[in-house]
């Protein structure tokens, strides 16, 4: 009974803090931002995923909602900066917010490709900040963005870094590091100078030797926050060429004759495997074709180019049935694409099961990742 009476405690005062939102709050007005653009061709991603984990409890609300709407500009900011080269992208918050009945963390775009779209309609819809602030929540909700478990994962913390459980954080942490392997790099970005809160964001910069902690006002400048994105999300690309111009280095690109303008993967390969045509469970029937159009259009415009479409699958079920499975996605993706005119002799559908996946599949969005088709040129 005590800590039943101890639970709904906390979470009226959660419902007392939150209630501002609802009244004659001052309503955000995005701060005026100009990227310094990041050269593609001069870096590849130095992570496999990202998290931009913001912070939408009660302290962020106070005076006017100034950290609340810092943090949203800031990361405004960043997602305008952070160029689109095929990693996963997520943004999360923790702290109720407006939102008492969904919980003290919530996942609000990906794990997904990024896109800087879809990640700004996110942040739009983050309205309030309110409640508690449950960074370990946070951190929980973020294990699940992470899709490439064999690469390296960022997590930008955007926080004022107050009444935070700091050992509660901590724990959380330390458990995301052990089920990634120590893969995962921290970067705390504070709002504000409270001295104590700037220690515990100094202690999660000390959290791996890829960590890092700053104060946001070191990243107000558009150069300073580009040359911060670079530092944190990319590295310079080997000096090996880029033959087909796809902003993958030679010796990355697994795909290097993949015709101008293509969408491609981290690894260069013809990516038809966007959210809205990656193919459903057990299933072989075309979601949308918006990239199969995109696609088609560019086969046309490269005449001396031949397309083997290869088909994939997640790793549930029988590998023998996936193969079918496989080949039969590909077969669609085909007979769509003769059906709108491209040329039977330029073309070869061909499945490999569960053989190549692009992500790991140990969580659902990396199994839906990989139910995808990929487009691979040949002369």
């Amino acid at each position: 009974m005590h800590n039943r009476v101890k639970l709904s405690a906390v979470w009226l005062a959660t419902a007392i803090a939150v209630a501002g939102c609802a009244g004659n709050e001052p309503v955000y007005q995005p701060k005026a931002f100009s990227p310094v653009p990041i050269d593609r061709t001069a870096y590849v991603p130095a992570v496999d995923a990202f998290v931009i984990l913001m912070d939408t409890s009660s302290s962020m609300a106070e005076n006017q909602n100034r950290h609340f709407f810092a943090a949203k500009d800031a990361v405004n900011a960043m997602n305008q900066t952070i160029p689109e080269l095929g990693y996963q992208g997520a943004l999360v918050t923790f702290g109720p917010g407006c939102l008492l009945d969904k919980g003290l963390a919530r996942i609000w775009y990906g794990p997904a490709t990024y896109s800087t779209a879809d990640l700004g309609g996110a942040l739009g819809k983050i309205q309030c900040a309110g409640g508690v602030t449950p960074l370990d929540r946070g951190f929980d909700a973020s294990a699940s963005a992470p899709a490439a478990v064999q690469g390296k994962t960022a997590i930008f913390v955007v926080s004022d870094f107050r009444d935070i459980d700091s050992k509660k954080a901590m724990k959380a942490l330390d458990a995301l590091n052990d089920k990634y392997q120590g893969r995962i790099c921290v970067h705390a970005v504070q709002l504000g100078e409270d001295k104590k809160a700037t220690a515990f964001r100094d202690s999660l910069g000390g959290a791996s030797n890829c960590s890092s902690a700053i104060n946001a006002s070191s990243i107000a400048s558009s150069a300073a926050l580009s040359d911060y994105i670079t530092k944190t999300l990319l590295m310079a690309a080997p000096k090996t060429g880029d033959a087909d111009g796809d902003g993958v280095a030679d010796d990355r690109d697994r795909c290097p004759t993949t015709p101008p303008g293509a969408r491609v993967n981290s690894v260069g390969c013809w990516w038809l495997g966007d959210e809205d045509v990656l193919f459903d469970f057990d299933k072989a029937v075309i979601k949308s074709t918006f990239m199969l159009d995109e696609a088609i259009t560019l086969l046309k415009a490269n005449p001396e180019i031949n397309v083997e479409i290869q088909g994939h699958t997640d790793n549930v079920g029988d590998p023998a049935y996936n193969v079918n499975l496989s080949q039969r996605r590909a077969d669609a993706v085909m007979e769509y694409m003769i059906a709108n005119g491209v040329s039977s002799s330029r073309l070869r559908a061909k499945g490999y099961g569960d053989t190549r996946p692009h992500v790991s599949n140990a969580s659902d969005q990396g199994r839906a990742l990989n139910r995808r088709v990929e487009l691979h040129p040949y002369r």
